[in-house]
């Protein structure tokens, strides 16, 4: 008996962790440039980050060993775009080492900034946005799902 309510409790508790949204995390904006929600898992912006990262993608699902491009959307804290900062992208997988992805993110007009990469294998990625303008920084960590 003891064994059973220390199951249910263990089951409890899990299912209550799984629940909860991760801190800070934001949903995806929604926008005709946005990916469908399948794409982006999560998005976390760094504590003390002066700006604020949209990301769209060309094809709008990403898929592994093909080029994809990347739309980094750059705003200040009261949104108004971001046009002059250096804008980098990390492409990391959490569950293997895959090596060192990077790559420069270059400013397309009005706080828009493009680059392409390539996912090597399918799976969760994480995308990691930096970007420097002046006296600004800003790191947003974009959790996404990258198709066969």
């Amino acid at each position: 008996m003891k064994s059973l309510s220390f199951a249910l409790l263990l089951f409890a508790v899990l299912l209550s962790a799984c629940n909860k949204e991760k801190e800070g995390e934001q949903k995806p904006s929604a926008s005709p440039a946005t990916p469908d929600s399948q794409v982006i898992l999560s998005t976390s912006e760094a504590p003390g980050s002066d700006l604020k990262m949209r990301i769209a993608f060309d094809p709008p699902l990403p898929v592994m060993s093909k080029k994809t491009t990347f739309h980094v959307k750059l705003t200040d804290s009261a949104g108004a775009p971001v046009s002059d900062a250096e804008v980098g992208a990390s492409l990391v997988m959490p569950m293997m080492d895959m090596g060192k992805n990077e790559l420069r993110l270059a400013p397309s007009g009005t706080g828009e900034y493009t680059g392409a990469g390539q996912f090597t294998m399918s799976g969760e990625w994480e995308i990691v946005v930096t970007a420097q303008a002046s006296d600004k920084t800003g790191k947003t960590v974009f959790n996404i799902r990258v198709e066969d």
